[in-house]
This record gives C-alpha cells, sequence and structure tokens, in this order.
C-alpha cells in the first residue's frame, strides 16, 4: 500500500515525457507517416499501433535510423528515433482483403440490403444476397407488418440509402407505411444496381464450417410463394451447395411471438387479434 510506481528511461533516469514527433518513411517508396509521441516512446509501441492499424503481425515490422555514419536495427525495448525507415510493408494504408469465394448475406431485408448497397459503394462485387421470399422487403415488414403499420423511426435515419453520400427521398414521408417502405426498397434495389447479386425464393439450408477452406451453403429453391416466418417445407427441387467467404446472416425479429392471454377474453364480445402478420379485416372497426 503507498507505493507508487513510475516509467524509468535509459540507466535508471525518469524518462522523458517530452511531446516529439516521428517520422516514419517506408524503404524503396516515397511514402512517410509523422507521430506524435514523447521522447520515451518504445520500438515496440510504434510497431503494435502500425499493426492494428494495417492488421499484420507487428513483429514483420523491422526499423531502421542512422546513427552516427551508419544506420542500425532498433529493438523493440529502445526509444522511437526522430526519423525511422520501416521495412516489412510497402504502404501505410491497410490492404483490402480479397476473397476467391462470394460473401453470402442471407436476407434481403432492410439490413441485409443495406450491407449489399455498402459491398457496392466500397467496389466490392463478389457477394450474394438470398432470401426466401419472391419479392426484397424481408420478414419485419412482409410477413409481420399490416397494412396499417408505419415506420416508427423518422425516414431521414432509416431510408435504405442512408448515407452521407446519397440523398434522402424526397417522394416519401417522414413515418412511411409498410407498403410505401416495401416500394422504396424494391425501387433503391433497382437503382442502385443491387438486383442482379440476390437469389430470391432460395432458402440457405444449411452452413458447413470446415476446420480450414471455405465455408460450405446448402441452398434449396423455394415454391415461389413462401410467406411465413419459419422455414419453408422442403420442395423436392434438390439441395444446391457453393462455397462461401463469409456469411452474414439478416433474418428479422419477432417472427414467432408468444401470446399471452388477457382476463375477459372468454366474455369479450369483440375480435380479439394481435396486430401483425396482417391476418384481420380492419375494414371491420373502421369507425369503432
Amino acid at each position: 500500500e503507498g507505493v507508487t510506481y513510475k516509467t524509468l528511461g535509459n540507466g535508471r533516469q525518469p524518462a522523458s515525457l517530452t511531446p516529439v514527433s516521428t517520422e516514419l518513411w517506408i524503404y524503396g517508396t516515397d511514402e512517410t507517416m509523422v507521430i506524435p509521441c514523447i521522447t520515451n516512446t518504445k520500438v515496440l509501441e510504434i510497431k503494435e499501433m502500425l499493426g492494428l492499424r494495417l492488421g499484420i503481425d507487428p513483429h514483420s515490422l523491422h526499423f531502421v535510423a542512422k546513427q552516427g555514419c551508419a544506420f542500425r536495427r532498433q529493438l523493440d525495448h529502445e526509444e522511437i528515433r526522430r526519423k525511422v525507415c520501416v521495412t516489412g510493408i510497402d504502404s501505410f494504408t491497410r490492404k483490402k482483403e480479397k476473397y476467391k469465394d462470394p460473401m453470402i448475406v442471407i436476407g434481403a431485408g432492410h439490413v441485409g440490403l443495406r450491407h449489399g448497397l455498402y459491398f457496392l459503394k466500397h467496389n466490392m462485387h463478389n457477394f450474394i444476397i438470398f432470401d426466401r421470399r419472391n419479392k426484397v422487403g424481408g420478414t419485419s415488414w412482409i410477413a409481420q407488418a399490416n397494412r396499417t403499420s408505419k415506420l416508427q423511426t423518422e425516414l431521414g435515419t432509416y431510408h435504405l440509402q442512408y448515407d452521407e453520400d446519397n440523398p434522402v427521398p424526397k417522394n416519401m414521408p417522414t413515418w412511411p407505411s409498410r407498403d410505401e417502405l416495401l416500394q422504396h426498397f424494391d425501387e433503391v434495389s433497382r437503382e442502385y444496381g443491387l438486383m442482379p447479386y440476390i437469389r430470391l425464393n432460395t432458402t440457405v439450408k444449411q452452413v458447413e464450417c470446415p476446420p480450414s477452406g471455405s465455408l460450405r451453403i446448402h441452398i434449396e429453391k423455394t415454391n415461389g410463394k413462401y410467406e411465413g416466418v419459419l422455414p419453408p417445407m422442403p420442395t423436392g427441387k434438390g439441395i444446391e451447395e457453393l462455397n462461401g467467404a463469409a456469411v452474414f446472416m439478416y433474418p428479422g425479429n419477432l417472427s414467432h411471438p408468444r401470446k399471452e392471454p388477457y382476463a375477459g377474453e372468454d366474455t369479450f364480445q369483440g375480435d380479439v387479434v394481435y396486430a401483425m402478420f396482417d391476418n384481420y379485416d380492419y375494414a371491420g372497426v373502421a369507425g369503432k
């Protein structure tokens, strides 16, 4: 109790906390990076920062600094010099990972479509969106909402192409209805070129994750009339298999809600229904 520790510099002198900056430059290129640090910042700290930034092993990096009339490799425990040559990388920009197999997105609802638009915006075209229904929109808006359902989040943050570079739709109200949203999803998917990447009327039956190598995706065509919330019955059309690099699953929510009985339901003279699945004719209660 009462023991305090302080960072020591070379030897046993107190470490210098003087703000400084270090210029890193990549061997064989003109690319440089200036990093603010303190005098006592260690080589390993800068390596770990670069490793996190670039997604690489920091121990694959080597730092070389001029010392006198020669150059020497800096060790991890040493204070970083003010001008350092970096080997082991060819850029300070993270390299985009490349995959031979497509990215698999399960669900063509709001989030699945947004994910597809993100892929296209970042020039990534090796992906497939699967949905068991015959149109885009997803479980929440196609199966669970009814014709009187409206968006409870303002359109300004919920519209499908919500992005700092895309315009807010001008042809929709602030709280659009189910049908207006479904039309919006379809129009945006076509306008932004997303439809060729979507395979409708297709259910993903299984995803195999082997110890190594690609994921194995098992899919089956539906009958084209699926409207439920539970897995569709087998159609006998055969299982198709394909490889996938990764799977993103957006199945929707509240697909099978719990029903709670309320006191007096047995004596109530009106209809007792849940406001989901569009299975009630609201014309019967208009004006009541």
